[in-house]
């Protein structure tokens, strides 16, 4: 995951750095990535986490990670040497092989989805979307993939609550702002900017205050709170149309306002929403400007680093920094 994000946060530099530079850090993202692979042979790649995460074991590949570095090598390969951009791109299709015939996919309803892996049977919306993004734009996909893709992406966007977002997965209360981001960025690829935006800046909102951006909270149909079916003891609540927000007064972490960044600086371009955004980026970045030199977790560090390029490239979007 992290070394997908690098490699987007590097292509995304584009000018800023010369093509030298560029390949010689591409290349030793290449290396660590076939070094680091759950799979790597049949003309497929997928990349896992490297450790243990709840049931799933180091070796396991997960979905979510191999779409990130499938983006990140398809950017990567649009700005890079021939050579380099050439093995970017034959990674891709490996990844992409492995995307549309290796994962696991489900039918659900009409739409066909990918679920979050092995030890997780089920579809989850952030990684339908990711997915989906990842999908619907890589030049190797065949359009079989793509309109299934696009399918899936159309399914995540039909779960929206109204004013709130989208919920972890149909069985989960739980909204957080790392994941509504991925969602965001992932329905923007592969739906487009237009039926996107305007749901998804709503969405993205509610987790703004005046302490600055939180990072997660639940959604309860309010009848449930109401009648004191549930416990709210100690947690904020809003009335949101038919819901209560429950929320957990936790700020953003480093790789949700790397990923909000990222969403924003896309968004910022749409014009029913756009001067929203351009007016708003300057917080956000001062937010994570202060926190980006510490950061020591890869993952974080390089959500952090790719919303910041993509970031830079909008002038008068962003303060200097």
């Amino acid at each position: 995951m992290a070394e997908g994000k690098f490699l987007s946060a590097l292509a995304a530099l584009g000018s800023d750095l010369d093509t030298t530079t560029t390949d010689r850090f591409a290349l030793d993202s290449l290396a660590r990535l076939r070094e680091s692979a759950a799979t790597l042979k049949d003309a497929r790649a997928s990349w896992g986490l490297g450790f243990v995460w709840g049931e799933a074991p180091a070796t396991d590949a997960f979905v979510v990670t191999t779409a990130l570095v499938a983006q990140g090598l398809l950017d990567i390969s649009e700005v890079a040497g021939p050579d380099v951009a050439g093995e970017a791109r034959k990674l891709h299709g490996q990844a992409i092989n492995w995307l549309t015939s290796g994962s696991t996919l489900v039918r659900h309803g009409r739409a066909t989805l990918p679920v979050y892996g092995s030890s997780n049977p089920q579809p989850v919306r952030n990684v339908v979307a990711t997915w989906a993004g990842i999908v619907t734009n890589s030049p190797v996909a065949s359009p079989r993939d793509k309109r299934i893709a696009k399918r899936a992406a159309e399914w995540v966007l039909r779960s929206y609550m109204p004013d709130l977002g989208w919920a972890y997965s149909e069985t989960s209360t739980r909204v957080d702002l790392l994941h509504t981001c991925y969602i965001v960025n992932g329905l923007l690829s592969a739906v487009g900017k237009n039926p996107v935006a305007e749901r998804a800046t709503a969405a993205l909102l509610t987790f703004d205050d005046l302490q600055g951006w939180r990072d997660k909270w639940d959604a309860f149909p309010r009848q449930q709170v109401f009648g004191g079916e549930l416990a709210t003891v100690n947690r904020d609540l809003r009335v949101v149309g038919q819901y209560v927000v429950a929320g957990l007064n936790v700020p953003a972490r480093s790789w949700s306002l790397g990923e909000l960044l990222l969403a924003a600086a896309r968004m910022a371009p749409v014009q029913s929403v756009g001067a929203l955004w351009c007016e708003r980026l300057p917080a956000v970045v001062r937010q994570i400007a202060d926190r980006f030199p510490n950061e020591d977790r890869p993952r974080h560090a390089m959500h952090l680093a790719h919303g910041l390029a993509v970031a830079a490239r909008w002038k008068g979007a962003v303060v200097d920094r």
